[in-house]
């Protein structure tokens, strides 16, 4: 029969065994929990990384020798009237005046007609190839929707935007991108070193 000398030694043994076991599952899971935080961080930051961005390059009039020029370099014209975006094509300038035909903007040249600002405005991979190909008219007129061809003086041009690659925003995110990917990568992986090492017992006596 166990004594009660005995019997109180091996109660506390259990208890401090007992609140042993409780400290480390506490560390464990804080330590778990501490990676999925940081992967959800990770996961989150991750889009905003390697932007590619565009400028407007607004000019607030359009004059005959600029959009001549531009023709010549195969530029996409788009033409924002006040209730309505159309796409231009066999665009010409005759007298001072802006002729073009009129089509339906197709959705390739749909992505970014709405600029936030004249520059750093964020703008796909993908779409860039078609993105920098376009200039934007902007006019004070309604559009005619019985007309498919249309003449616009270019005094009635309130401006005029040709989009281009802001290589001074890109390159200023990738840098900070790599930066940050790479304090992240550290300290995931420090993490995962200590999750993977973590001083637990919990097997028992």
């Amino acid at each position: 029969m166990i004594g009660k000398y005995q019997k109180n030694y091996f109660m506390k043994c259990i208890s401090d065994h007992t609140n042993q076991g409780n400290s480390n599952l506490f560390k464990y899971c804080r330590q778990k929990g501490m990676l999925i935080l940081l992967f959800i961080v990770v996961t989150m930051l991750a889009p905003g990384c390697f932007q590619q961005y565009y400028k407007t390059n607004t000019k607030q009039t359009a004059d005959a020798a600029a959009i001549q020029q531009l023709k010549a370099a195969d530029k996409y014209f788009i033409i924002h009237y006040t209730d309505k975006i159309m796409a231009a094509q066999n665009v010409q300038v005759v007298n001072d005046v802006f002729e073009a035909d009129l089509l339906a903007l197709p959705t390739t040249h749909a992505h970014y007609t709405l600029p936030k600002d004249y520059s750093r405005n964020v703008m796909k991979a993908k779409h860039q190839a078609t993105a920098l190909t376009e200039v934007h008219l902007y006019t004070s007129t309604a559009f005619n929707s019985e007309q498919l061809h249309t003449t616009i003086p270019l005094a009635e041009i309130k401006r005029m935007d040709v989009y281009d690659k802001d290589e001074k925003a890109t390159k200023e995110n990738r840098v900070t991108s790599i930066i940050g990917l790479s304090l992240a990568t550290i300290a995931l992986i420090s993490v995962i070193i200590v999750v993977a090492n973590p001083v637990v017992n919990l097997s028992g006596f």
